[in-house]
């Protein structure tokens, strides 16, 4: 199925524009599943009980949901970032090595 969905993408994006979508893929995916994983690690009886407590939905999410699900989205950002790294360093033709 990925080398399909690169073709295609290949067709649609052109040759300057695909690397960039590669990343921008690579990168949310990351992201979304720490982010997912951030959610399902979350405190239930904490949500529960600000639910019991009446607090609001807005205020729920901003202050209990927010920072459980924060070190798992820096996580993910840490990781994408090197993920990216090393997709520009290969678009360079540079190793790991050629930055030390």
């Amino acid at each position: 199925l990925f080398p399909y969905t690169t073709l295609s993408d290949l067709i649609w994006f052109g040759s300057r524009n695909l690397s960039v979508f590669i990343v921008m893929v690579m990168v949310f995916t990351v992201i979304y599943t720490n982010v997912l994983a951030g959610v399902r690690a979350a405190d239930r009886e904490l949500a529960e009980m600000a639910r019991v407590f009446r607090i609001p939905l807005l205020r729920r999410i901003r202050c209990i949901a927010l920072p459980q699900v924060a070190p798992y989205f820096r996580a993910g950002c840490a990781l994408g970032l090197g993920l990216c790294l090393g997709e520009v360093l290969d678009e360079l033709g540079l190793d790991a090595d050629d930055l030390l």
